[in-house]
């Protein structure tokens, strides 16, 4: 055993004795808890990594970074209520507590681990029924099934689970141990860093993209309105598909003082207004 794993050891079996305690306490609740384990320091992009089939988020800015992987809670909205849908969803989840190191805690007791929905909405309705925006639909956030979270040095494992799903032990704890697993992926990532071969780069027409700009002054000389952001597609195509770890090391290194995001809905389908609950 490398001196790496002899240290690693002792804090596999705290996380795991922690989410035992966890799972023990969420089975006898009414809603949702979320069990907080420590976890290492390691890459966003390294806990992600393990969990391709699964909807994947992150989010790094300053000294915080969240990385969600699977959904213990999908929200969905449509149309021009479609942040309307996304609110009352959230209102709509029952949050039963915390666990923090095997005991029973408040939410708040969570501090930067606190529960957060990641996703994002549209501009307008429709605007995500075209490729490449078709899985997001008009809003679309998630609440993590596992959330990683880093803060000034220190770094926890969050999971988020009901009575129902909390009976299922060995799924939750060996997709723990796959998170944890991540503290050795940094080397990984970096011997391997590179991105498949670019095949094909093709920006907006010159001409469309003018025209757009001649349009957006006219509607704010004639004050239509007082603001308008404009935007210019590109489509890039690889010889294969992205890696999204090393993607985000690559933002991480070149653009620490930028915030650096990743969403990864389910896979695409066309969705249509949430209907109201009984």
């Amino acid at each position: 055993m490398t001196a790496a794993a002899a240290q690693a050891a002792p804090a596999e079996r705290s996380a795991a004795a922690a989410l035992a305690a966890g799972l023990a306490i969420a089975a006898r609740a009414r809603g949702l808890t979320f069990i907080a384990v420590p976890a290492p320091i390691v890459p966003a992009g390294a806990i992600i990594d393990g969990f391709r089939d699964q909807p994947r988020a992150v989010w790094a800015a300053g000294e915080l970074t969240l990385a969600g992987v699977g959904s213990a809670r999908e929200l969905r909205g449509a149309g021009a209520e479609r942040w309307d849908d996304i609110v009352r969803g959230a209102r709509a989840i029952h949050v039963a507590g915390a666990v923090i190191d095997g005991a029973a805690a408040a939410t708040a007791a969570l501090g930067g681990a606190r529960p957060r929905l990641i996703g994002g909405a549209a501009f307008a309705p429709g605007a995500a029924d075209r490729a490449p925006w078709i899985g997001f639909g008009d809003a679309w956030f998630m609440l993590p099934r596992w959330t990683y979270v880093r803060e000034a040095g220190r770094a926890q494992l969050v999971l988020a689970i009901d009575g129902a799903d909390a009976g299922d032990a060995p799924r939750w704890h060996g997709e723990l141990a796959r998170l944890l697993a991540a503290q050795g992926a940094p080397a990984r990532a970096q011997a391997g860093s590179g991105q498949p071969a670019l095949v094909e780069l093709q920006p907006a027409g010159a001409d469309q993209w003018r025209a757009q700009i001649v349009e957006i002054t006219d509607a704010i000389a004639r004050g239509a309105c007082s603001k308008i952001v404009a935007a210019r597609t590109c489509t890039v195509a690889l010889a294969g598909a992205v890696r999204a770890p090393e993607l985000l090391a690559a933002l991480d290194h070149r653009h620490a003082d930028c915030a650096r995001v990743l969403i990864q809905p389910p896979e695409p389908a066309r969705w249509s207004r949430p209907r109201p609950s009984a």
